[in-house]
C-alpha cells in the first residue's frame, strides 16, 4: 500500500508526463527517467517508445518492469555522447522483468553513436559504454535494429526461458575502428533462443561463457570473429553445457566456430552440437578448440595449453566453406587429457595455407572424425 506522500507524488510525476506526451502510454522526445519510471509503473499494459534522445551521460532504465508488459519501439532511439567525457555509463540500455514482450515495428532503431567512442584500442582506449544488458524471465524480444554500438551489444545476463527474435545488429561503421563488440554475449542464463538474426560486428558474433540450453539458429554473422563457446575460466560462473548452434552463414570473420578456455583456469564445457554452418572467407581457423587462451595474446596458439578446463560432449557435423589463403581450416589445441568424446562428420572445409598456422595438439579421447585439416 502506497502512503499518501508516495501517491501524491506519482500523481504528479503522471501529471507531467500528460503535460509532455498526450498519449499517457508514449515517450518520445527527451529521455526524462523520472517521468518514464511514472509511466511504467502506471495502468499502462504498453509502453510505446517512439523518437527519443538519451542525453550523454544517461541510461535508459527500462529495469523492474511490471510483469506481462509489453515495450514498443516504433521510432529512432538516439543515445548523445560528450567525447570529453572520461566517465561512461556501464550500460546504455538496462531492462529487467518478467513475461515481458519487447518489440519493434519498422524503421525503428537504437543508435549507440559509437563513432565518439571507436578508437581501435580495448581496455587502454576511452571508456566504452556496453549497449543492452537484459535481465529477462519468460520474455519475449523481437524485431529490434541495433546500430554504431560502442562496445558489447547484447549482454545476456542472468536470464531464463527467453526467446530473441529477428534482431539486426548493424555495426558496419565500426570496421577497422571498434572493438570488443560482441554481439550476443550470454553469461549463467539458460533456456535461451535467439533466432533469425543479423550481426555485423568487430567480435564475437554469438559467444556463451556460462549457462546451459542455449541455442543460437537461423542467422548471419558478418565481419568479427564468428561463433563461440568462452572464454571460460576466471570468471564467477565458468560452466557450460547443452549449446547449439545451428544452420549459421559466417562471412569474412575471424574464425567459423571456436571454443576458447584461459590457460590454467578451472571449468566445464560439454554437451556442445554444432551443425550446418556455412564458412566464408575466414581469414584465422574454420575451427579452433584452443586451451591457452589469454586475451592480449592473438589468434593463434603460442603457448602451452591447460587441462583444468574440460571440454567433452563436443558435436561438430556438416560444416561447409572456405578459409583464406593464409588460414587454417582446424586447429584442435587441448591440454593433456582435458578433452574427450568428440564426434565430428562431414567437415568440408577447403583453402588455406599449405603450411600451418599452428600444430594440433592432445587430440581428443574416445573421439570419432576429429582431423586436423
Amino acid at each position: 500500500m502506497l502512503s499518501k506522500h508516495q501517491a501524491f507524488y506519482i500523481f504528479m510525476l503522471l501529471e507531467c508526463a500528460l503535460a509532455k506526451f498526450p498519449d499517457p502510454c508514449s515517450i518520445f522526445e527527451i529521455y526524462d527517467a523520472r517521468v518514464t519510471r511514472a509511466i511504467l509503473k502506471s495502468k499502462c499494459t504498453t509502453v510505446t517508445f517512439g523518437n527519443l534522445k538519451v542525453p550523454a551521460g544517461k541510461q535508459l532504465d527500462l529495469r523492474d518492469l511490471p510483469e506481462g508488459m509489453t515495450l514498443k519501439f516504433t521510432g529512432k532511439i538516439v543515445f548523445e555522447c560528450n567525447a570529453r567525457s572520461k566517465k561512461a555509463v556501464d550500460y546504455l540500455v538496462s531492462i529487467e522483468g518478467k513475461n515481458v514482450h519487447i518489440t519493434g515495428t519498422r524503421g525503428n532503431s537504437f543508435d549507440g553513436n559509437g563513432a565518439c567512442y571507436w578508437d581501435k584500442k580495448k581496455k587502454n582506449g576511452k571508456m566504452k559504454p556496453k549497449f543492452f544488458l537484459f535481465h529477462l524471465v519468460d520474455s519475449h524480444v523481437e524485431n529490434l535494429n541495433v546500430l554504431n554500438a560502442p562496445a558489447h551489444i547484447f549482454m545476456i545476463s542472468n536470464s531464463q526461458k527467453t526467446i530473441f527474435n529477428n534482431i539486426r545488429i548493424d555495426n558496419s561503421a565500426g570496421d577497422g575502428l571498434a572493438s570488443n563488440t560482441d554481439g550476443f554475449h550470454l553469461t549463467q542464463s539458460t533456456n535461451i533462443m535467439i533466432r533469425n538474426c543479423y550481426v555485423h560486428n568487430q567480435d564475437d558474433c554469438f559467444t556463451v561463457t556460462s549457462g546451459n540450453n542455449i541455442t543460437f539458429t537461423q542467422s548471419t554473422c558478418l565481419g568479427g570473429n564468428g561463433a563461440s563457446i568462452g572464454s571460460i575460466g576466471l570468471k564467477r560462473a565458468n560452466d557450460v553445457d547443452d549449446v547449439t548452434i545451428s544452420y549459421i552463414t559466417i562471412t569474412d570473420s575471424l574464425n567459423g566456430f571456436r571454443i576458447k578456455t584461459i590457460q590454467y583456469a578451472k571449468g566445464t564445457v560439454s554437451n556442445i552440437k554444432v551443425s550446418d554452418l556455412i564458412l566464408n572467407n575466414i581469414s584465422g581457423f574454420g575451427i579452433l578448440v584452443r586451451q591457452d587462451y589469454l586475451n592480449a595474446q592473438g589468434n593463434v596458439p603460442s603457448r602451452t595449453p591447460t587441462n583444468r578446463v574440460t571440454i567433452t560432449g563436443l558435436i561438430i557435423k556438416n560444416v561447409e566453406g572456405y578459409v583464406a589463403e593464409k588460414a587454417q581450416r582446424v586447429l584442435v589445441y587441448c591440454g593433456v587429457g582435458s578433452c574427450s568424446n568428440w564426434r565430428w562428420s562431414n567437415i568440408n572445409i577447403q583453402g588455406g595455407s599449405k603450411e600451418r598456422l599452428a600444430k594440433c595438439l592432445n587430440l581428443p579421447t574416445g573421439s570419432t572424425g576429429v582431423k586436423c585439416i
